[in-house]
């Protein structure tokens, strides 16, 4: 057994991911997919900001989830969004 450091809750070390092969990680599975999601949302979302905040094209701006990523040209990609998504 060991307790979540985010919810709190003691579980079985089955609802823990392994870090390695002697320490599982501080958060439950569940507590720790829901900090991935948060993380990969906030990354996108400084991303479309840090790209002028809504689409190039027309101009839409209401919802993150609507807008992608293109690079017409790849001279102009400043980041590889997999590899940005996945840092710190």
């Amino acid at each position: 057994m060991k307790i979540c450091n985010k919810c709190q809750k003691e579980k079985e070390l089955s609802e823990f991911y392994r870090k390695n092969k002697n320490r599982e990680q501080a958060y439950c599975k569940k507590c720790f997919n829901k900090y991935c999601m948060e993380r990969w949302i906030q990354k996108k979302k400084d991303a479309i900001e840090y790209l002028g905040g809504s689409c190039k094209k027309c101009g839409y701006d209401k919802f993150y989830g609507a807008l992608e990523f293109h690079h017409r040209d790849t001279n102009e990609k400043d980041f590889e969004w997999n590899k940005l998504r996945l840092r710190r």
